[in-house]
């Protein structure tokens, strides 16, 4: 008995439907051209190559660095940084206050306690003439660390001491600027935590 010639061996897709064809590694084909040959593959599930991950990483961590860098010509060149009493930035510039050095030592520590990525290292009070604190700043990126020294001194005059402070990087022969910040950081801090009461004010003149 002959089979029936209307019925088709090839099972055929439901109408509407579109047959989905994969070829040798499982890429998808979206259409076949009229010799029956795959004319357009399309890949299913490629990954972002991990060279192109790394290369906006990367161009990320450069711009952020480009951005930081404040003065191109002593960035490069320069890893420490310390405050100067005729900077033109204020958060440069010593400290005067009317307190004893252990009192103005007690409002640098509590301070840089409740600043992220700052850490006291340790704390040496000479008498009621000298504190020295060294503390320790990590960067935001990449974590690098960088010695911050205060020296906090009693004032040539009857009462009233001065705080110092010095910022050095760990590595390189330029900072890109972090030292600078460090101590333009610590001051400011310090500043706002005293208060416009606990300076020192200066001498009226005749």
């Amino acid at each position: 008995m002959k089979d029936d010639d209307n019925i088709n061996s090839n099972p055929q897709p439901a109408s509407g439907s579109k047959p989905v064809n994969r070829g040798d590694h499982g890429e998808q084909v979206s259409d076949m051209n009229p010799d029956g040959d795959a004319a357009v593959i399309t890949p299913v599930g490629r990954k972002t190559p991990t060279s192109v991950l790394i290369a906006g990483l990367l161009i990320t961590v450069l711009t952020i660095v480009f951005l930081q860098v404040d003065d191109w010509g002593r960035d490069w060149t320069n890893n420490t940084a310390e405050t100067d009493p005729v900077a033109n930035d204020l958060n440069m510039r010593p400290i005067e206050t009317a307190l004893t050095p252990p009192r103005l030592a007690d409002i640098v520590v509590a301070a840089i306690e409740e600043v992220p990525r700052w850490t006291i290292e340790n704390r040496t009070d000479t008498g009621i003439d000298m504190v020295r604190l060294d503390l320790v700043h990590r960067t935001f990126l990449l974590g690098f660390k960088d010695d911050v020294t205060v020296e906090i001194v009693s004032a040539s005059e009857e009462d009233g001491a001065t705080l110092y402070a010095k910022s050095q990087s760990r590595i390189g022969k330029g900072d890109l600027g972090q030292n600078p910040r460090n101590i333009k950081e610590l001051i400011s801090v310090v500043r706002k935590n005293m208060g416009p009461k606990m300076l020192k004010l200066p001498k009226p003149t005749r």
